[in-house]
């Protein structure tokens, strides 16, 4: 009975890891998504045109 629980802790503790790993990574692809928007998209607008007028 006692290792029915400890295997129960090993794959919960398994699971909540898994489930945080998840939730890190949509956080760091949302930050590189408002990154890009905010500051490489108006820099590459820039250089365009910089480029177009020469």
């Amino acid at each position: 009975m006692i290792a029915v629980l400890k295997e129960l802790g090993e794959i919960l503790s398994l699971i909540f890891g898994l489930i945080i790993a998840l939730i890190l990574l949509g956080l760091m692809g949302l930050s590189i998504t408002k990154f890009q928007e905010a500051i490489l998209l108006p820099a590459v607008r820039r250089i365009k045109k910089m480029m177009n007028r020469s």
